[in-house]
């Protein structure tokens, strides 16, 4: 007996467990039910293929393709794919907040709600054939929602105030405003000319290479930022499309542009833009294939004009060496000159550096030794010089030498002594180069040693 009601209870339980589940989710599908009516663009956002603007500004069309988001009136050109997704998106979140009013017969008001001439209506349609249309009113609610009216239906609802901004959109909003519609994998090789400058920079066997420098060594990793940006920066509208002659590109600069890039792409295309100075208080880029005339920020010129070869060149390539294999130091100037070895005497358990030789009153400080080693393997120059030698590289001059095990050289550095510019030269290096300041203290060459001479005690007061 005892043992059935164990059983009893347990189904009891057992009972009221899944009634609570399945009163749970029931709350959970009429709250979604709910949710799904009060939505104003029932269409599912990733089905939609078709969006038609009727506003006051005018009528436009996008259509999607297997090749993304085009707009197709009142002319052809690409759109930009992301932006009109996420426009999509939050039509597809805009619900009805209340309807205010509704009928069955044509005596409603429109006129009361600014929807007798709307500010204009936006119509979706998507693959299976259906469509909505949204046609919002001139006239806010005390709150500032808007007053909207859906398809033909003879009713108006609130919804949000946001549909002021949808409904101002204009083409060009859409737009896609990239200046070069390629991807950086497409890009071949690339001609910058800066007024008389000109510098041309391929891609070969993997790497970027300068055609008329083919042993200078360029940073990757900059010309990569390069094309990107090309392929990822954006006009801020179109102020020409069509029509474009050669006495308006005169006109406003174009023709004799302060920079320029001719881009070859993959399939033998060539792509150019050419960036004119501020004329009217507006900067002007013309690009061809296809051909623009494009509005641009300050930013965007600013931008690209900084690029030229010198700007591409490898700022590290005088300083390469192995810092794995430094094992010698030797360090001269008109000061002190010293020797430091890296060994390992029989009671140490890793290798220290050590003076070859004594320096009077000074011993090493290890850990500054091993922070120079590190900042020599990755510092760069500041500036590149055509020069072959330097008045200031002798005398007062401080020489770096860093050897391996079996006293090869590595790398020797020649630092000026600071001034208004600090020059120096590696063996690494034909020409002379410049570092900045910043970069020339943090090697804080004088302090590889440290004094032994203790510091002067301070009197104490009677």
């Amino acid at each position: 007996m005892k043992q059935k009601q164990i059983f009893l209870f347990a189904g009891l339980v057992a009972l009221v467990a899944g009634y609570a589940v399945y009163d749970f989710q029931q709350e959970k599908r009429t709250e979604q039910l709910k949710d799904d009516e009060s939505r104003l663009i029932y269409l599912k956002a990733e089905q939609i293929n078709y969006v038609e603007f009727d506003t006051q500004s005018g009528k436009f069309t996008l259509e999607k393709t297997a090749d993304g988001w085009q707009v197709t009136a009142p002319f052809k050109d690409d759109a930009n794919s992301n932006t009109v997704d996420q426009f999509i998106q939050a039509l597809a979140t805009e619900k009805t907040k209340e309807m205010v009013d509704e009928g069955n017969d044509k005596s409603l008001d429109y006129a009361a709600f600014g929807l007798d001439k709307p500010m204009g209506a936006i119509t979706v349609k998507d693959n299976l054939g259906d469509s909505r249309k949204i046609s919002v009113g001139s006239i806010k609610n005390f709150q500032g929602d808007a007053f909207v009216r859906i398809d033909d239906r003879n009713e108006v609802a609130i919804s949000s105030s946001t549909w002021f901004s949808k409904i101002e959109k204009k083409v060009g909003d859409f737009r896609d405003l990239r200046f070069l519609r390629s991807s950086a994998s497409k890009i071949q090789s690339f001609k910058l000319s800066q007024n008389r400058n000109v510098s041309e920079i391929a891609s070969k066997d993997g790497n970027w290479v300068s055609t008329e420098f083919p042993a200078m060594k360029l940073d990757q990793n900059k010309v990569r930022e390069f094309v990107t940006a090309l392929t990822m920066a954006e006009a801020i509208e179109v102020i020409l499309d069509k029509d474009i002659s050669q006495k308006q590109l005169q006109a406003w600069g174009l023709l004799n542009p302060t920079w320029k890039v001719d881009v070859l792409l993959s399939e033998d295309k060539v792509w150019q833009m050419s960036i004119a100075p501020e004329k009217d208080k507006i900067l002007r880029a013309y690009v061809k294939d296809p051909e623009f005339v494009l509005k641009i920020s300050p930013t965007e010129r600013d931008r690209f004009s900084k690029y030229n070869l010198d700007r591409f060149r490898d700022r590290t390539e005088p300083f390469i060496f192995d810092k794995e294999k430094v094992k010698i130091i030797t360090v001269k100037n008109s000061f002190k000159s010293f020797e430091l070895r890296k060994s390992k005497e029989p009671h140490e358990a890793l290798e220290t550096w050590k003076l070859t030789g004594e320096v009077p009153g000074f011993s090493l400080n290890q850990d500054r030794i091993i922070d120079l080693i590190n900042k020599l393997s990755v510092f760069e120059l500041e500036n590149f010089t055509t020069l072959k030698s330097h008045p200031s590289l002798q005398g007062a001059a401080s020489v770096i030498d860093l050897k391996d095990e079996n006293d090869e050289l590595l790398i020797s550095i020649t630092m000026s002594s600071p001034a208004q510019l600090i020059y120096a030269k590696t063996n690494k290096f034909s020409e002379v180069v410049t570092v900045s300041h910043e970069d020339y203290a943090s090697l804080k060459l004088n302090e590889l040693l440290k004094s032994n001479i203790p510091e002067n005690p301070k009197e104490e007061s009677p």
